[in-house]
């Protein structure tokens, strides 16, 4: 599921994004906010990806994060991919 964007609009969602297994990094200058999260030991990675294999490649990372079992994940690949390739 996903959860708030930060930066958020008030201190108490703070405390909500923290309670995550992973985040997804989407834009490059949120520097502070990614150590922030590294610090509270979550996971980050890199998102808003581009494509079938960069689509492909970040559902594995966020596998890889959440501990997700890979059959799982391959599951995911196979039903949203296709849409992409058109």
């Amino acid at each position: 599921a996903a959860g708030p964007v930060v930066p958020t609009r008030e201190w108490r969602e703070l405390y909500s994004a923290l309670d995550c297994a992973a985040v997804a990094a989407i834009h490059p200058f949120y520097t502070a906010s990614v150590r922030e999260f590294e610090a509270a030991g979550r996971s980050v990675v890199g998102s808003a990806p581009v494509g079938v294999e960069g689509t492909a490649a970040w559902l594995d990372a966020i596998g890889v994060a959440c501990g997700i079992a890979q059959d799982t994940v391959d599951a995911a690949k196979n039903r949203f991919l296709p849409a992409i390739r058109g």
